[in-house]
């Protein structure tokens, strides 16, 4: 019979009598760790109106428009800063873009460490 309960990740078997003379001098000892590092699972929650307003300055960096461009768009549109309700400035549009950047890529670092199986037969 296998003992799975965790003894510091290792497995242990017990044996009947009758079993004792096939598994003599044997130990098998198991180990394996897995350590998986995310912020994936995190509510990152924004209003409609402010995701709207984010995708719309991130797309239009991602289809090559300058900063400038940018804030002459969102001005264009009427779009205002959210707090303050002013228009953009081209270092707004920056640091919108720089802090997008930031958290797309805090959403997508999935860090994992896979430890050594540990096999022993003895």
């Amino acid at each position: 019979m296998v003992n799975l309960s965790d003894h510091n990740g290792i497995c242990t078997f017990k044996h009947t009598p009758l079993q004792w003379n096939e598994f003599k001098g044997t130990h098998i000892e198991f180990r394996n760790q897995l350590l998986i590092l995310t912020s994936k699972f995190t509510e990152d929650w924004i209003n409609d109106k402010n995701s709207y307003r984010l995708e719309l300055i991130f797309n239009l960096h991602k289809r090559g428009l300058s900063n400038r461009e940018i804030t002459d768009y969102l001005i264009l549109m009427g779009i205002k800063k959210r707090n303050t309700q002013t228009n953009y400035t081209v270092k707004d549009v920056y640091m919108c873009i720089k802090k997008l950047k930031l958290r797309e890529e805090r959403l997508n670092k999935v860090e994992y460490v896979l430890g050594e199986w540990i096999m022993n037969f003895l």
